[in-house]
């Protein structure tokens, strides 16, 4: 479907090459909504107003992995003690969404050192810059469509995303966790389009889906 210059798609995530040999403990679907870049903070706010409604009650999460730095280098072990993960991210021009923040070091390889961490967005509101970060940096969204805190981001990251984590595997881990009312949400980015994609089940896609046709 395409209106007011956005494509709107929707396949089974089985159909997406990076996801197709995964164990699914549902019929996971992937809705993507497609634009030029020019028009993304249009595109960010039309899937804000329509997950805000999917979730009213519920919550968002986003949740990254920070750059290894090798623990040889006494220099890049001391600014990553410094500024974890998410002053790291600002120091390099990031601008994080409003909300609580948690971030410790994430078990990995002996020679390396790694942050990671996830903030439950303040409002729907802040979906915009998580979707920004989701696309320049190895991160993603979660969401629930009943209000929960979400504690487990530290396992997550640390036992369910495979070496060597990055953003490949990051996705790969997050949509496998996809069931029932949790949900994964990420943005991506090429030479002339940008592009949000939605893992859930079908009756929590039907209901974005029906929130995007009465916003756009």
């Amino acid at each position: 479907m395409t209106t007011r210059g956005y494509a709107i798609t929707r396949h089974s995530a089985r159909n997406r090459p990076l996801l197709d040999d995964l164990e699914f403990s549902a019929e996971v679907e992937a809705l993507t909504l497609e634009t030029e870049r020019q028009t993304v903070r249009d595109t960010d706010r039309l899937l804000m107003e329509a997950i805000g409604a999917v979730v009213d009650g519920g919550a968002l999460w986003l949740t990254a992995l920070g750059n290894p730095v090798p623990r040889a280098s006494r220099l890049a072990v001391h600014l990553a003690r410094r500024d974890r993960l998410w002053a790291d991210l600002e120091r390099f021009g990031h601008v994080l969404p409003r909300g609580e923040r948690h971030e410790g070091e994430i078990a990995g390889p002996e020679h390396e050192l790694r942050y990671g961490g996830c903030i439950e967005l303040a409002t729907a509101g802040e979906l915009p810059l998580a979707l920004e970060l989701t696309r320049c940096t190895s991160a993603v969204i979660f969401g629930r469509l009943r209000r929960c805190e979400e504690r487990a981001w530290e396992y997550f990251l640390t036992r369910q995303v495979p070496e060597p984590k990055e953003s490949r595997d990051l996705l790969r881990a997050a949509a496998a966790r996809v069931a029932e009312d949790l949900f994964v949400v990420r943005s991506w980015f090429d030479d002339a389009a940008i592009g949000a994609e939605i893992l859930a089940e079908g009756r929590i896609l039907d209901r974005v889906e029906a929130a995007l046709a009465a916003s756009g």
